[in-house]
């Protein structure tokens, strides 16, 4: 595997399967090759890319996360390279300190790229179906959780919004409204839960 010599920042967005792919294999020491999105868009993230190599035919980039060298492979990730994938090599932005880059490989123009619109904001709320597994999940653990805080007790109301975001993991936040008080009006109640970037971790209720 070759490694940059110039600092290269980008963002990707992230997809449902990535979390459960990289959440999984991090008990595992070596995880595979991102190389196709699927299930829900659940928010952008920013990411570094440390270098490029080839498994077994597959071309990829080799990222460095911001969630400890317990997640994914000891804190990297591997992506599929020349395909935009997620439209991780639309955002991508070379910092060169020093030296020379000669030799890195394009993130973009190979002759199998596909065209991808560029990634969610990194760290952005990004609105999400109430009827998806992701918000029933989250709904129902916020709800269970939030029954013994009165304060924050959503007994009686409805579900209106729900919007999810990605840092640190996962983030949900849910938006409630009195359930006569039609589209508009009425106070409304939010809470945040947090799901850790780890297997097996469960949405735990937050602070707003």
């Amino acid at each position: 595997m070759a490694t940059t010599s110039a600092q290269v920042a980008t963002q990707f967005t992230v997809y449902q399967n990535f979390m459960d792919q990289y959440n999984a294999c991090s008990q595992l020491g070596s995880c595979p090759v991102y190389a196709g999105t699927s299930g829900a868009k659940l928010g952008g993230h920013a990411v570094l890319i440390v270098g490029w190599g080839d498994d077994g035919g597959t071309p990829y980039w080799r990222i460095r996360n911001s969630w400890g060298d317990s997640w994914g492979d000891a804190g990297y990730f591997r992506i599929l390279r020349g395909s935009n994938l997620a439209g991780v090599e639309a955002a991508a932005v070379a910092f060169q300190m020093a030296g020379s880059a000669a030799g890195a490989p394009k993130t973009g123009g190979e002759a199998r790229a596909r065209p991808e619109a560029a990634p969610l904001l990194p760290g952005g709320w990004l609105e999400q179906r109430l009827d998806s597994a992701l918000i029933k999940k989250a709904a129902a653990a916020a709800e269970a959780q939030a029954a013994a805080q009165p304060e924050a007790n959503p007994i009686g109301r409805l579900l209106k919004r729900a919007f999810s975001q990605v840092v640190a993991g996962l983030n949900v936040r849910l938006v409630y409204a009195p359930a006569d008080a039609g589209d508009s009006g009425g106070e409304e109640t939010t809470l945040l839960v947090h799901k850790a970037a780890e297997e097996h971790a469960e949405f735990a209720l937050r602070a707003k």
